[in-house]
């Protein structure tokens, strides 16, 4: 099989972190910036480890050894990166990791249309405050 783009592989990643068949690739490439610009050592270091494993006929459980629970020595950070790979596409937010490869205390938002995206939303069977397509007052009365 061909070299996945390293999109095609953030996707195809996140597809397996988060349990979400289909994923925007356009917002993807939003998100994979964002994350890179502020950690691309253990971004770049996720890719790779999935990029060893992508075809592997047990791809999820290799990505819960190898990323999400690894305790191998040098990868650290890789389940925290995780972590944050799954929580900007619920929430449109992450938390930089510091030096010591772990997450900061400081979450860095994203857009209002990336936060509009969040699979959260569908997960909670709501809309995101501010962005109801209802006219005003439809709370008033039961569905």
């Amino acid at each position: 099989m061909s070299q996945m783009s390293e999109l095609d592989s953030f996707v195809a990643l996140s597809k397996i972190l988060t349990g979400e068949k289909a994923l925007r690739k356009t917002l993807a490439a939003e998100y994979l910036q964002r994350l890179k610009a502020q950690n691309p050592g253990s971004m770049q270091k996720v890719l790779d480890q999935f990029s060893q494993i992508a075809n592997d006929r047990y791809r999820v459980f290799e990505v819960k050894r190898r990323i999400a629970e690894t305790k191998e020595p040098g990868k650290e950070d890789l389940p925290a990166m995780a972590q944050q790979i799954i929580r900007i596409w619920y929430t449109a937010e992450f938390f930089p990791l510091g030096p010591d490869g772990k997450p900061t205390a400081t979450a860095l938002s994203g857009t209002q249309q990336q936060y509009y995206s969040g699979l959260l939303w569908n997960v909670i069977q709501a809309h995101a405050p501010t962005d109801s397509k209802q006219s005003y007052g439809y709370w008033t009365t039961k569905p």
